[in-house]
């Protein structure tokens, strides 16, 4: 996240603790959404709105790659207690999220 956000991050939380957690619970919003409230919000800023964007975007993408392998391992978990064979077909999962206030082009 350091390299991401180009300073010290002083706190955060472990990932062994999001990992054993019995429900994680991730809120989301899209970066542009946040970006444009930041700056709007007077927060000071040495980054300009496209820079926060893909700051935004990278530690998003973190967030839902860690929530999404953690459910995939509580689900091999549970299938494993209850004795549950299952083959699957493909061994990664693909992720889409989708915002309504995008038009097609």
């Amino acid at each position: 996240m350091e390299a991401i956000r180009g300073k010290t991050v002083k706190e955060s939380v472990p990932e062994a603790f999001i990992r054993t957690a019995d429900e994680i619970e991730l809120v989301d919003a899209a970066p542009e959404y946040c970006a444009a409230h930041s700056l709007e919000g007077g927060q000071q800023s040495v980054l300009n709105a496209d820079q926060l964007q893909r700051q935004l975007s990278e530690l998003r993408e973190i967030a839902l790659v860690l929530a999404a392998d953690v459910v995939d391992h509580q689900l091999e978990e549970y299938l494993r207690r209850q004795g549950i064979q299952q083959a699957y077909g493909a061994h990664e999962r693909v992720l889409v999220c989708v915002t309504p206030d995008r038009t097609p082009s």
